[in-house]
């Protein structure tokens, strides 16, 4: 270096012994200016002891032709190299530690941050509450007020203002959770809309269209009462079993008894 003017990148078997005292290292990023590139890369030779073709040569060309090269000084963290799956482990660290650090700078609350695993593209809102244990897929955005309980997955979803979700819970792309929803304990959503104070409980898992009219939803539902909430768009998990009566499995409303069962009083 001579001022902020960088004019040579030496190869460590290549450097001379005063050379080798220098501490500021080359961290593999070069940029080049595209009117002077193709002229300067012709130039590299593989005259030195590898035989090979060092791109770093290419700065003490563009000195010689009277170009400028200089040097960013960064710190390690921005340039770790990855060559290996524990580096790129290391990596992947460094990176959620700053996506955590930058959500919780933003207003939200990170109860366990070392076990809540982020997406570059993760967008959380003022006083969201995110338990321990929680991963964030890409595409997901966040309102304010929002609490997500402990093992939760969410992956493609928006989550509107005052959203509660879990524990245990899994919203997968396309899921749109508007304000005030609850998803319960083991629910999991995909390509569902919810609309303003729909509460699903435990156990279905809501599919492609909407739900709306402050309905409710529970697990395991009879024959009729499935038909209703397919009709409503909400599709069944067939993992659970059916139960014996919809009087407490029934899609809820608040206007009165649903149509899969003159009984309920919900």
């Amino acid at each position: 270096m001579r001022g902020e003017d960088l004019l040579a990148i030496r190869e460590e078997k290549e450097a001379s012994p005063s050379e080798k005292g220098i501490d500021f290292c080359n961290a593999g990023l070069m940029a080049l200016a595209g009117a002077h590139a193709l002229e300067v890369l012709e130039r590299i030779g593989n005259d030195n002891i590898k035989g090979e073709f060092y791109l770093t040569d290419a700065v003490e060309i563009a000195q010689a032709q009277g170009l400028k090269a200089v040097a960013t000084e960064t710190v390690p963290e921005d340039v770790v190299g990855v060559n290996s799956r524990v580096q790129l482990a290391e990596a992947e660290a460094i990176l959620q530690q700053r996506l955590r650090r930058a959500a919780m700078a933003g207003g939200a609350t990170l109860v366990a941050p070392e076990t809540v695993f982020l997406s570059a593209d993760t967008r959380l809102g003022r006083d969201v509450v995110v338990a321990p244990n929680v991963v964030f897929g890409p595409g997901v955005r966040v309102a304010d007020d929002v609490v997500i309980h402990a093992f939760c997955h969410l992956e493609g979803a928006t989550l509107a203002r005052g959203v509660t979700i879990g524990p245990y819970a899994r919203l997968r792309p396309g899921t749109q959770l508007d304000e005030g929803v609850r998803i319960g304990n083991f629910v999991e959503t995909k390509a569902a809309h919810l609309e303003a104070g729909v509460k699903v409980n435990r156990c279905p898992r809501p599919g492609a269209g909407p739900a709306g009219g402050e309905a409710g939803v529970g697990g395991g539902l009879p024959g009729k009462a499935r038909q209703t909430r397919q009709a409503e768009g909400l599709k069944p998990s067939k993992r659970w079993p059916r139960r014996a009566s919809a009087v407490r499995e029934c899609v809820r409303r608040s206007d009165g008894p649903c149509a899969a069962c003159v009984r309920c009083t919900c």
